[in-house]
């Protein structure tokens, strides 16, 4: 699956359009089961509030005529947006939260969702650079374990069975008569 993504994401500067489905998840704690879940605009004159989407006491619904699906999972704790298609008008920054009892958002993520590619290849490529470095780093870690376990049993093992020259060289145990 991250390979997919990193090959979508590669292809967006070669002029081709975002991809879509995209899946937003939101997790909350154990208290926030019961209420309201939102998905909703970030407003652009005001940066503390926002509009969208309101669902109360429902696994699934569909929102925006259907180009959008939240499925509350609270067995999961967890809710997911998935984003089917959206229109140039409705990019910008979408939060999830749930709606606490003043009527006030917990924002619990935040997500900046667009149609077009990445300004430029530093958007794709300290992605990609993350993640080989990750790989390399847990790749030395094992391999030196490794080692330094191989290199302890090989010590205890000449610990164990000594290797000891006989003394006065090879002849001297022959008896001499």
């Amino acid at each position: 699956m991250a390979v997919l993504g990193v090959l979508l994401t590669v292809a967006l500067p070669l002029g081709l359009h975002a991809i879509f489905p995209q899946v937003f998840e939101c997790n909350y704690k154990e208290e926030h089961n019961s209420k309201v879940k939102v998905w909703c605009k970030q407003n652009a004159n005001d940066n503390d509030c926002c509009d969208g989407y309101a669902v109360e006491n429902i696994s699934v619904a569909e929102l925006n005529r259907g180009q959008w699906i939240l499925h509350d999972q609270k067995d999961l704790k967890k809710f997911s947006v998935t984003v089917k298609t959206m229109a140039t008008e409705d990019e910008g920054i979408y939060w999830c939260g749930v709606l606490e009892n003043d009527q006030v958002i917990e924002k619990l993520s935040e997500f900046t969702i667009s149609t077009k590619p990445p300004r430029n290849i530093w958007d794709i490529l300290r992605w990609i650079l993350m993640s080989i470095m990750l790989v390399v780093t847990f790749t030395v870690t094992i391999w030196t374990s490794r080692k330094n376990r191989v290199e302890e049993k090989t010590a205890d093992l000449y610990e164990e069975f000594p290797l000891h020259a006989p003394k006065g060289g090879a002849a001297s145990n022959v008896s001499q008569e």
